[in-house]
């Protein structure tokens, strides 16, 4: 496992909770004192920006896993039966 500057273990994988804690505790701190959003409405915002995020973290899971399953399905582009003949 690899460690960072502050000697914190670091994992290969991104960590999720990152992005959850940055839309609970900073965002909305930050769209109240830097844009003058109103509290309400800011933390609406950052829950409306992590639902987004996790959606489209699912989605390229599923983009993924139905690329790969569609490429053991059918043939290469390259392989012998798909190759043009001449």
């Amino acid at each position: 496992m690899r460690r960072s500057r502050g000697g914190r273990d670091m994992t290969e994988e991104p960590d999720a909770g990152h992005m959850a804690r940055f839309c609970r505790e900073f965002l909305p701190e930050m769209l109240v004192k830097a844009c003058d959003v109103a509290v309400p409405d800011a933390t609406r915002v950052a829950q409306d920006i992590l639902l987004q995020a996790e959606t489209a973290a699912c989605l390229g899971v599923i983009v993924v896993k139905f690329s790969l399953l569609r490429s053991l399905r059918s043939p290469s582009p390259m392989s012998p039966a798909r190759r043009p003949r001449g």
